[in-house]
């Protein structure tokens, strides 16, 4: 039987869409005045030298990257373009007047929770514990 496409070429479209999907909102939430915009790097905080920031970021997608880690490479992708665009990173949900966030966090939080499923259950399957992983 022929494939018209690989799975893993579906789940990049799919992941590219949501990465789209996150800037259309962002674009909507800027629009609409109800955008906040975090200027700061993780969790708001700032740093004193921007030039670091950009060379960890380079240097951690190219790893995730190289393992093939599309979710969570979308996501922060999708936050760089935004800190690009418009000068920091877009949130648009507000939860509970806790925290505010957007899709690319999401994308970045569920990528990270499933990336430790299959790595736990690998280590799993080998039968090893996690004192014998390095």
């Amino acid at each position: 039987m022929y494939e018209l496409c690989k799975e893993s070429e579906v789940k990049k479209v799919g992941i590219i869409g949501l990465m789209g999907l996150d800037l259309v909102l962002k674009y909507w939430a800027v629009r609409g005045d109800y955008a906040v915009i975090n200027q700061g790097y993780a969790f708001g905080i700032k740093m004193g030298t921007e030039w670091i920031f950009w060379l960890v970021v380079s240097i951690v997608f190219v790893w995730l990257y190289r393992q093939k880690m599309w979710l969570i490479l979308a996501g922060g992708v999708a936050n760089v373009v935004s800190r690009i665009v418009w000068g920091g990173v877009v949130d648009y949900w507000n939860l509970f007047g806790l925290f505010s966030n957007n899709l690319a966090d999401w994308m970045i939080t569920i990528g990270l929770v499933v990336y430790g499923y299959e790595h736990f259950r690998t280590i799993r399957k080998l039968g090893k514990s996690e004192s014998q992983i390095i």
